[in-house]
C-alpha cells in the first residue's frame, strides 16, 4: 500500500514538472484580492477641560476631521477638572490601564511617568522636519528626558501681572516703562503693604499654584535650561543650586514684608 502511494505522488509530480517545462498558453491574470479592511481601533483621550466649552467646541471639530481621515479609528474623549483628572490618572498609571493620550504639564510628573514605561518615545515623529518647522524646540523642553521627547505640545500659556494704575497713583508708584528690577517689584510692594493694600496673592488651594512664582523666579534667575538639565540628572546639576535656593529666598522676601493691618 505504501509502495502505490509513493508511485502516485511520484507520477503527480513528474507531471508537474513536465507541465514546467511545456510552452502553455498565458493563463488570463487573476485579479487582485482587495486589501483587508483596516482594523477597527478605539483610542480613549483623557482632557482637563471640563466645563471649558471653547476647548471643548475646538476638540471636537479636530475629533471629526481626525476621524474623516481615518475612519477606522473612533476618539472617546473624556473631559475632566484638573483635581480629578490627577486623581483618575495616578490610579490607572498604577493599575497598568492608561488613557491612550492624555494632558501633561510636563516635568517631573511626566518623567515618573516615562520612567515606569506608561509613555511612549515621540522622538522619531518630533524630529521629523515639519515638526521641527511647527512646533519651537523650546516648547518641547519640558517633555524631553534623556534626550527623548514624550510629548506633542498643543497649547501654549502665558502668565500676567496687571498693573492698577490709580492706586499706583495714590500711592506715589511709577510704574515701570521697562521691564521691573527685583528692587522696582519689591519696592512697590512694601509701598502697598504698608498702607493696607493686598499687592499681589495666590490661592494655594491646589500646589501647582503656589509652584507659579517660585518657578518664574527659578526661570528668571536661572534661565529654563536650569530646570530640563536638573530634572534630567545631567551631572553637575541638582535641586540645591544656588539658583533654585535663591528663588526660594526671594519668594520668601515677599512673604514676609510685614502688613499694617491697622489702616
Amino acid at each position: 500500500m505504501k509502495k502505490n502511494i509513493v508511485v502516485v505522488l511520484l507520477m503527480i509530480l513528474g507531471a508537474m514538472l513536465i507541465w514546467g517545462c511545456v510552452p502553455q498558453a498565458p493563463l488570463p491574470e487573476a485579479e487582485e484580492a482587495a486589501p483587508p479592511p483596516p482594523e477597527k481601533v478605539e483610542l480613549e483621550w483623557w482632557t482637563v477641560q471640563a466645563g471649558e466649552q471653547p476647548a471643548i467646541a475646538h476638540w471636537d471639530y479636530i475629533i471629526e476631521e481626525f476621524e474623516k481621515k481615518y475612519p477606522n479609528v473612533e476618539v472617546k474623549r473624556v473631559d475632566m477638572i484638573d483635581e480629578d483628572f490627577k486623581t483618575g490618572l495616578t490610579s490607572s498609571m498604577a493599575a497598568g490601564i492608561p488613557p491612550d493620550l492624555w494632558f501633561s504639564w510636563g516635568g517631573g510628573i511626566l518623567k515618573a511617568q516615562v520612567d515606569a514605561g506608561h509613555v511612549a518615545d515621540l522622538t522619531d515623529l518630533l524630529t521629523e522636519p515639519w515638526a521641527k518647522e511647527v512646533v519651537p524646540r523650546s516648547a518641547v523642553a519640558q517633555s524631553t528626558f534623556y534626550d527623548k521627547h514624550y510629548a506633542l505640545p498643543l497649547t501654549v500659556w502665558v502668565g500676567h501681572f496687571y498693573v492698577n494704575r490709580e492706586l499706583f497713583d495714590k500711592y506715589g508708584l511709577e510704574v515701570p516703562k521697562e521691564p521691573w528690577s527685583w528692587d522696582e517689584f519689591k519696592e512697590a510692594i512694601e509701598t502697598f503693604k504698608a498702607n493696607g493694600v493686598i499687592p499681589i496673592t495666590v490661592g494655594g488651594k491646589e500646589k501647582w499654584e503656589l509652584s507659579f512664582y517660585y518657578m518664574y523666579l527659578v526661570d528668571r534667575i536661572g534661565g529654563s535650561e536650569i530646570f530640563r538639565k536638573t530634572i534630567n540628572r545631567v551631572a553637575g546639576y541638582t535641586f540645591e543650586d544656588p539658583t533654585f535656593v535663591q528663588a526660594g529666598v526671594r519668594a520668601e522676601e515677599l512673604a514676609q514684608i510685614p502688613t499694617d493691618r491697622g489702616r
